[in-house]
């Protein structure tokens, strides 16, 4: 882990995209605080065990390969707590309700991630992480 607050919070953007496409529910777990909430929009969940609970749930739904991207981090510091910061970045995820390697590829969705991280120790966790969606294609929605 980087000592730059842009480049750690990077490294835990980058590590939950590798985990979520990855279907590895613990490494995601690992970079939220025991009490964040998650709210994607569709879904909201409130802890560590709901937030595992839903990755392990999302993997077994049905076969999809995805790859989420993110850019244009902006990170703004909490003038009251040294140890909080707020985090905004836009995010791609490309999907297919199919095994690799999939022949076309579409455009899951677009959307703008809203999170505030808090610092435990050297690492800085996701205490809150509200996603808004601006696009999204109905073609390569996940399995139910």
């Amino acid at each position: 882990m980087s000592d730059c607050l842009s480049c750690a919070i990077g490294d835990s953007l980058s590590a939950f995209a590798r985990g979520l496409d990855r279907g590895d529910a613990e490494a995601v777990v690992a970079l939220f605080t025991p009490d964040a909430v998650y709210d994607n929009g569709r879904s909201r969940l409130a802890g560590q065990a709901e937030l595992e609970r839903w990755i392990r749930e999302r993997g077994a739904a049905g076969e999809r390969t995805t790859r989420h991207m993110w850019s244009s981090l902006q990170l703004t510091p909490s003038t009251d707590d040294p140890d909080v910061v707020a985090a905004t970045s836009t995010w791609v995820c490309y999907a297919a309700n199919a095994p690799a390697p999939v022949d076309a590829v579409k455009v899951w969705s677009v959307a703008d991630f809203e999170d505030v991280f808090r610092r435990d120790g050297d690492r800085w966790l996701v205490a809150e992480r509200r996603i808004r969606t601006l696009f999204r294609d109905p073609s390569v929605a996940p399995p139910k």
